[in-house]
């Protein structure tokens, strides 16, 4: 198993060094889908503690709106982000 691991690590690592813009690319797309994760539960459980009801109606009806549910797929799509829809 180690040798396998140690073979893919090899391949990554000549990927990288033959293709810098990639990697570049692929680090940008990680970081940014680490960083979406954790945003946008963060921002509904916030809207969801807040006593106000209209925040809450706000977030459910940029949610129901076709921009979001386009915005979520081609995350979904891109960086592999699972965001409710």
């Amino acid at each position: 198993m180690e040798e396998i691991s140690g073979q893919i690590g090899a391949m990554i690592l000549a990927f990288v060094a033959n293709n810098p813009k990639a990697a570049g690319i692929m680090s940008m797309l990680f970081m940014i889908s680490s960083i979406l994760k954790v945003l946008q539960p963060a921002i509904a459980q916030v809207v969801a503690l807040t006593p106000s009801k209209k925040d809450d109606e706000m977030m459910s009806k940029a949610e129901a709106s076709k921009a979001y549910k386009v915005v979520a797929y081609i995350l979904d799509l891109v960086l592999r982000i699972k965001l409710k829809a």
